[in-house]
């Protein structure tokens, strides 16, 4: 039980693939109608969406991985919310340059400030859930590991 999914290639390659998807199907929502998304669902901000993605999860586990290594004698409420604002900063500083980048070098325009904003909140919660994902199995993994030791020690 201490591997968890998260980490295996399958889920490393595909995962990204679903969620850059539906980053770009709820901002094309948000955009246009659904009589547009027909037209409209194969362009290369499918691709940016999706890049996008792959880049933010495995930032994501790269910080997983950094704090979970990390020897800090803290409470773990703080850990978290320092892992979750690292987290989220560097996510909205990505997303933002890449974002405007995108916008002004493929598209020709300057985004505006609800494009961006829009962005950054979908990357910024599939982010977050992908940490509760990781932490949520920690603590399982923990709780069982104490219940398994209990046993065998009521065993013995």
């Amino acid at each position: 039980m201490n591997k968890l999914f998260i980490h295996l290639p399958v889920f490393r390659l595909f995962s990204p693939l679903f969620g850059g998807s539906l980053v770009y199907l709820l901002i094309l929502l948000s955009n246009n109608d659904v009589a547009q998304l027909d037209g409209q669902f194969l362009t290369q901000e499918l691709y940016f969406c999706v890049g996008l993605s792959y880049l933010i999860q495995e930032l994501s586990r790269l910080f997983l991985i950094l704090f979970a290594k990390s020897k800090w004698k803290m409470p773990i409420v703080w850990r978290i919310t320092i892992q979750v604002a690292v987290t989220v900063l560097f996510i909205f500083l990505i997303v933002s340059s890449l974002v405007y980048l995108y916008y002004q070098y493929m598209l020709g325009y300057d985004p505006n400030f609800s494009e961006i904003f829009r962005f950054n909140f979908i990357f910024s919660v599939i982010s977050l859930m992908y940490i509760s994902l990781y932490l949520s199995h920690q603590l399982l993994y923990q709780i069982n590991t104490t219940k398994i030791s209990a046993e065998l020690e009521r065993k013995n």
